[in-house]
């Protein structure tokens, strides 16, 4: 159950990312409560969304094997 609620976590992360990348692209405002996450911004700022999903499938098999070892 932690396994599945930190995967889930995880993909609302990555969503929350997503979505920051969408609305800049737009031009609006900065939302306040993403700025926490404004550092990972930053490094993938210059990046299409080919490498955005290559960048998350291989933080994706990081984390599985992870967790295989945690658990």
């Amino acid at each position: 159950f932690f396994l599945f609620l930190f995967f889930l976590l995880y993909f609302f992360f990555f969503l929350l990312i997503f979505f920051f990348k969408q609305s800049t692209h737009r031009g609006e405002t900065r939302k306040p409560f993403v700025d926490l996450f404004s550092f990972i911004i930053d490094i993938e700022e210059g990046s299409s969304g080919m490498e955005l999903l290559l960048l998350w499938l291989i933080w994706s098999l990081v984390l599985l094997v992870w967790s295989r070892v945690w658990y």
